[in-house]
């Protein structure tokens, strides 16, 4: 079992094992702390376009790391990205424990993945340009998408029937369609 997180003082330098998963200087730094051997290091994570960042433990060793836009999955006991998602411009993440399910989203669309990254699904677009998760539960990822007010719309969305529920609709409000 890991605890991680980000570390906005980088003073740290030096003091612990460091690890760079990344190819520029542009860096996310992350410590990760085993709590069965009390050993810490420091992961360097190449970081995306986006603003947000983002930390979920998904089975035990492994974690799922969204690092302003970039999106890695991580094996914590050997110190190994397993998998970097092809895209810089992701907004968010989430983990379904009951399905072993990663949820993403780019701001757009929202998009499942078996947790080794593997594409599985995605819904119809659902949002002007802007979606953030609040929480997973019962199978459900419950959130805001951007409806163009500043208080932004509820949305549950089903998982397993990939159904997105919601007062506001892209399609309808937009595309003027329905």
């Amino acid at each position: 079992m890991f605890e991680i997180k980000i570390l906005e003082d980088l003073s740290k330098s030096g003091e612990y094992s460091e690890y760079n998963f990344g190819k520029t200087n542009d860096l996310l730094w992350i410590l990760f702390l085993n709590l069965e051997t009390g050993e810490e290091w420091i992961g360097k994570f190449d970081i995306g376009i986006r603003n947000k960042s983002k930390i979920k433990i998904f089975q035990n060793n492994t974690a799922i790391i969204l690092a302003r836009g970039n999106i890695y999955i991580v094996n914590c006991k050997i110190k190994k990205v397993q998998y970097i998602f092809e895209y810089d411009d992701y907004e968010d993440i989430e983990i379904d424990l009951v399905n072993n399910y990663i949820i993403i989203t780019d701001g757009l669309y929202i998009s499942v993945h078996d947790k080794n990254g593997k594409f599985i699904k995605k819904t119809k677009r659902i949002s002007l340009d802007g979606i953030e998760f609040i929480e997973i539960k019962n199978g459900k990822v419950y959130g805001r998408l951007n409806d163009l007010t500043f208080e932004w719309c509820d949305f549950k969305y089903n998982i397993v029937e990939n159904e997105v529920i919601s007062k506001w609709s892209f399609i309808a409000k937009i595309l003027r369609i329905g």
